[in-house]
């Protein structure tokens, strides 16, 4: 009576688990396109308004593509690739994502409080056999009654143990189950085309949790999945899924709650593991679109912008030091060090002692574009400068924007070396030396013009040479020399600013020597002409007073 008794029990029990059931309505709606399949390609048509549609399209091994379509734009997946080969077999798992527009207010607060924004999301698969869609509408052949015995052709009635129902022995349910089964170690077994564990919550007073869930088995539809997944029938939702063939450990949680992805012994509270470069994916789904990946493999830790063409813009290579990057929980940064002292702190303990090496700051633009580029600034509010110190002399140099002027000051010695005034003038304290300076050679210059020395002489003879003190000067040192207005107006040189430019001085005065030569060349000729002219009036002289004194008679004296 008993084995009778329960096996019209499993009987109703499969009826009820084979039974198709509809999940109750949730807040979002089941369906957001209609799916239309042929042969070349699927087509979903939205029955909902969205600003836009992503596609993503998970193939047999495991590969996501996804894809954009704008308003007014079907989303469409061919079944063949650009070169007209169709895509490999097996089964592809599909979700739409409907991008529906948040407004400012809401996308800031979502951004904020990281409360969720889920967008309508619809989900399902597709399989390709021998190239070819199966067609989803196939009905699979309903499954008859398998057990032997009287009369099997009478249907059972409802029956209903009153008291604690015990069975001593393995049970089978479903449609599919036959007389005398074969069991392994389960002690239940559900059998049939479509299996379902359905779990209904009778629960109907304010205040008792009443959420119906049901365990399934494989998609009921031709080309559906071989899945085992978890439903949420009061919200008519999936939240847990586990596709056929995944590999050993996909999913562990250890003794101690660390979860493994791939491996059964988690060392870490979350411990991914893969062959090649194991990668977790962050994507927004609401709001601004963004896709970002964070990975790591034998060459690199790396961060991944998938949304920005898969561009790397954080990368750490393998074997990078300790402190190589460091933030403090003062927000300072270190390069190199653990221990940053200021905002940006680069360290290095380079053992090199026989060259400079590698520089350990190198700024750079690789734009293949030939034009001037700001490389380097640094702003402030007030006064700003950067030091160069070394601490084995020790020596200590800031170079310093100070009173609308830029300085070079030696900070272990009083007073400042090298003051460049706003107008370029520079002002330095100690002596200046000055090897092949300025440029000069011929290969440098162009337009050459003759010029008359003697009237660069006669120039520089009427231009102004005063003693003067420049403004400024606490010594208030004497010099001499000209004004620059006054060089310009005299020459017309240089530019008309407030310095004179040493390669015309030192070129005038080059010039005016040569004008001085000229005129003592001219003088010295000159001198010589008079010299011979000299020289042979004394020689006339010299004959005229011989000649007078040939010519005198002779005379005697007279005692």
């Amino acid at each position: 009576m008993i084995r009778s008794t329960f096996s019209i029990r499993l009987f109703l029990l499969s009826i009820l688990l084979g039974s198709s059931i509809q999940p109750a309505a949730s807040a979002e709606p089941a369906t957001i396109a209609l799916v239309h399949e042929n042969r070349q390609h699927i087509e979903w048509t939205p029955v909902v308004e969205a600003e836009s549609f992503f596609l993503a399209i998970s193939d047999p091994l495991g590969r996501v593509r996804t894809y954009r379509f704008g308003a007014g734009k079907l989303p469409t997946l061919s079944l063949f690739d650009s070169k007209g080969v169709s895509l490999p077999d097996g089964t592809y798992t599909w979700e739409l994502r409907a991008m529906r527009p948040l407004g400012a207010n809401l996308e800031r607060l979502v951004e904020s409080d990281r409360r969720p924004a889920h967008p309508l999301v619809q989900s399902g698969y597709f399989s390709l056999v021998s190239g070819g869609l199966v067609d989803s509408d196939q009905a699979e052949p309903s499954e008859g009654r398998q057990l032997s015995g009287a009369n099997t052709s009478v249907g059972p009635t409802d029956q209903i143990v009153p008291d604690d129902f015990i069975v001593d022995g393995k049970g089978c349910i479903g449609l599919g189950c036959n007389n005398n089964e074969t069991f392994g170690p389960e002690a239940m077994r559900l059998k049939q085309s479509v299996v379902r564990l359905r779990f209904e919550d009778t629960s109907n007073q304010a205040g008792f949790p009443a959420r119906d869930w049901q365990l399934v088995a494989n998609d009921a539809a031709s080309g559906g999945a071989d899945r085992f997944s978890l439903d949420d029938l009061t919200a008519g939702t999936t939240p847990m899924t586990l596709r056929g063939g995944a590999p050993n450990n996909s999913l562990f949680v250890d003794g101690v709650g660390n979860v493994g992805l791939g491996t059964a012994t988690p060392a870490q509270d979350l411990h991914v593991t893969s062959g090649n470069t194991p990668t977790v994916r962050l994507e927004q789904t609401a709001g601004t679109v963004r896709t970002w990946d964070v990975g790591a493999n034998n060459a690199s830790f790396f961060v991944k912008d998938v949304t920005n063409s898969s561009a790397v813009p954080f990368r750490i290579g393998a074997g990078a030091a300790t402190g190589s990057l460091e933030i403090a929980g003062t927000g300072f940064v270190g390069l190199d060090t653990a221990s940053p002292e200021t905002r940006l702190h680069l360290r290095s303990t380079d053992p090199t002692t026989t060259s400079f090496g590698p520089s350990k700051l190198l700024v750079e633009n690789a734009s293949s574009t030939n034009k001037p580029r700001e490389l380097f600034e640094l702003r402030n509010n007030g006064s700003v400068a950067f030091i160069f110190e070394d601490v084995s002399v020790p020596e200590r140099w800031a170079f310093q924007g100070f009173s609308n002027s830029f300085i070079i000051d030696n900070q272990n010695i009083g007073g400042i070396e090298y003051n460049f005034g706003p107008t370029g003038n520079l002002v330095i304290t100690g002596n200046l030396t000055a090897a092949n300076f300025p440029s000069s050679s011929r290969t440098l210059k162009e337009d050459f013009d003759e010029i008359d020395p003697v009237a660069v002489l006669n120039r520089l003879v009427s231009m102004p040479v005063t003693e003067w003190s420049f403004r400024g000067d606490p010594e208030h040192k004497r010099h001499i020399g000209p004004t620059v207005e006054d060089f310009q107006a005299t020459f017309g040189l240089g530019t008309h600013g407030k310095s004179l430019v040493i390669t015309d001085v030192g070129g005038v005065a080059l010039a005016s020597v040569q004008g001085l030569h000229a005129l003592v060349e001219e003088q010295r000729r000159t001198i010589e002409k008079q010299q011979e002219l000299i020289d042979l009036l004394e020689k006339r002289m010299q004959r005229l007073e011989a000649q007078d004194h040939s010519s005198e008679p002779n005379s005697t004296v007279q005692p």
